[in-house]
């Protein structure tokens, strides 16, 4: 439900949601823009997602973005231009 929630409150939408009670029971339906960070089109976070913490990692819009490269069997820092 957290994950849900944070992801709710980015700049464009990646999902829509039609509200049921109990919360359980929304409706999720994915968005342009969803379907875009799906394809590796968008970067997730540039649409700002809120500031989270992963295992003793602070994750931010604003902090360095790495990524696993499969190309290169390394960890980079991340181009967050497209």
């Amino acid at each position: 439900r957290i994950i849900i929630d944070s992801m709710k409150a980015v700049d464009e939408p990646v999902f829509t949601v039609a509200l049921a009670d109990p919360w359980y029971r929304e409706m999720l339906t994915i968005t342009p823009t969803g379907r875009a960070v799906l394809a590796a089109e968008i970067d997730y976070m540039t649409l700002h997602p809120p500031e989270r913490w992963l295992g003793g990692v602070r994750i931010s819009a604003d902090a360095p973005a790495w990524r696993w490269n499969n190309q290169a069997n390394f960890v980079t820092l991340a181009d967050r231009t497209t």
